[in-house]
């Protein structure tokens, strides 16, 4: 994926931003994930800008993802823009998990951040990995519900590590950090609060069902940890991704509004029934033209055949369908629930307009910009 450092990002391949190593506009990716091991997830991942000068970038992306990972910095703690970007993400309802990097930095201190999110955000939250050393010292992540930890070794990518018990400097911590985690969940799951009320051991598989609840829920917010730079740490943070954060299927029914009776409804999020998708995004390729990302609500699709712009009454023709990897494109044929993309083709839609394979009154609510 490259380094910021190096001006080599992938995600961030236009000139400026990796001249001055920031994010300056969103780039789309997927990747695919095993979680638990076996189980292949793809996820759809939105890279946004940090910097609070292109919000608006951050906004139009949070109005077509169903889960958020906000990043803090361990020494810089709960900075301006990562508290827009939370409270961008509480109001379009998107559930978070919190990621703390740069651990391996002088000044990082874990808990100083979790400390300042509590003071800062409404919701709850809740560390379920906490870092073995810090700086210079910084090895590895300890997973607080397995009760295990990962030890890296001593590779620059991170791309060995050892699952081993809590070290014993770290089991009381652990134990701790544990027990509020069980408190807490005890107040939004009865089987948990049962068992604990008889002093009875939790089993794992329940307190992660529970925790993907309130998760999904929006009433709790789990903490990971770890230094992208240095690749650690950032497994487990992929793992609650796929562990905690919905699927487009698990999100509630996505509301859409009748132009003709004026009235707001909802459509279910499945590859059955109409194809529907908001148009989030338009660009200008160098090569292509105009391109227009899309995420899709229901249905399936296929390139090459005709679709209707229902904000507009229009009929449009995908002509392509892209798998985007930032500026990088694969041509795919099909695309389904869930699915974001890029198309070519479209010659009248714009940002915030809707795309449907009936031509019917129903749009999507487009996100709303910043002034």
């Amino acid at each position: 994926m490259g380094e910021v450092h190096d001006g080599t990002t992938v995600m961030d391949h236009l000139e400026e931003e990796r001249k001055r190593g920031i994010t300056i506009q969103s780039a789309v990716t997927a990747c695919s994930w095993d979680y638990p091991k076996g189980v292949k997830h793809q996820i759809n991942i939105i890279d946004t800008p940090g910097h609070v000068d292109f919000t608006a970038e951050v906004e139009r992306s949070l109005r077509v993802l169903d889960g958020c990972v906000v990043v803090f910095c361990a020494v810089g703690g709960v900075e301006p823009q990562s508290e827009t970007v939370w409270y961008q993400a509480t109001r379009y309802r998107v559930p978070i998990v919190a990621f703390i990097n740069k651990l391996d930095r002088p000044g990082a201190d874990y808990w100083k951040v979790v400390k300042q999110m509590r003071k800062t955000f409404s919701q709850k939250i809740l560390p379920i990995a906490i870092p073995a050393g810090a700086e210079k010292d910084f090895v590895g992540t300890v997973d607080v519900i397995e009760e295990k930890m990962r030890l890296y070794g001593s590779e620059a990518d991170g791309s060995k590590w050892t699952e081993i018990d809590v070290p014993e400097y770290l089991k009381k911590l652990c134990a701790k950090t544990r027990e509020e985690l069980l408190e807490s969940l005890s107040e939004v799951n009865d089987e948990i609060l049962e068992l604990l009320v008889e002093n009875k051991p939790v089993p794992v598989k329940l307190i992660k069902d529970a925790l993907r609840d309130a998760v999904i829920n929006k009433r709790f917010v789990p903490v990971v940890c770890g230094s992208a730079f240095k690749n650690k740490g950032v497994q487990f943070m992929l793992d609650s991704v796929c562990a905690y954060l919905p699927s487009p299927m698990d999100v509630p029914d996505t509301k859409v509004y009748n132009l003709e009776t004026k009235e707001y409804s909802t459509i279910k999020n499945s590859a059955q029934g109409d194809f529907m998708a908001l148009v989030f995004k338009i660009v200008t390729d160098r090569f292509l033209g105009k391109l227009a990302f899309l995420r899709v609500y229901s249905g399936s699709f296929e390139s090459g055949k005709r679709l209707y712009n229902t904000s507009e009454g229009r009929v449009e023709k995908l002509d392509r369908i892209f798998a985007m990897h930032a500026d990088k494109k694969d041509i795919i044929k099909n695309i389904t629930a869930g699915d974001i993309v890029a198309v070519a083709g479209l010659k009248n839609s714009r940002t915030g307009q809707t795309l449907s394979s009936k031509n019917t009154n129903l749009v999507f609510e487009p996100p709303v910009f910043p002034e």
